[in-house]
């Protein structure tokens, strides 16, 4: 017999009663599981998990849609002109050389602080105009274009983003 009261989720069919068990003269039961029409909680309990699968989808949608959202520009990346973003007056620069090494200085008048990307950070003190030196390392330049220097090895250029 059918109710006309509306169920709570209507994509939910209501669960069947299994009617007699069958059973095979050995008092063992016909059938499997799914032919028992096994059924889950009644209806109080499905009105009281309601908000739980509200919520629940609610949670998923939200991750989705944060899932497909796009992030803003990145370092480097293009501005809304199609131009690079200008290099920062003051504040720590991110540079690319040329062999790969990937750098975060932050110059001021006095001294350098260099972290190399995968590698150790320093302090390189000021050897010369827009130099900075420490016997080992030295970094040459500034802004958009700079030089990277380890030990007697050739400088590298370097691009500021």
């Amino acid at each position: 017999m059918r109710s006309n009261t509306p169920h709570p989720f209507p994509g939910l069919r209501a669960a069947k009663s299994p009617g007699p068990i069958n059973t095979n003269g050995a008092g063992h039961r016909a059938g499997n599981d799914a032919t028992l029409g096994v059924m889950g909680p009644g209806p109080v309990a499905s009105r009281q998990s309601g908000n739980g699968w509200r919520k629940a989808a609610l949670a998923i949608t939200l991750l989705t849609l944060a899932a497909c959202s796009t992030p803003g520009p990145g370092p480097g990346d293009p501005g809304p002109d199609g131009l690079p973003p200008p290099i920062p007056l003051n504040g720590p620069i991110a540079y690319r050389c040329s062999d790969g090494t990937q750098l975060m200085v932050e110059a001021t008048g006095s001294q350098a602080r260099v972290a190399i990307i995968g590698g150790p950070s320093m302090v390189l003190p000021n050897a010369g105009d827009q130099y900075y030196s420490n016997g080992r390392y030295a970094f040459r330049g500034g802004g958009d274009a700079a030089q990277w220097e380890v030990g007697r090895a050739a400088p590298v250029n370097c691009r500021g983003s």
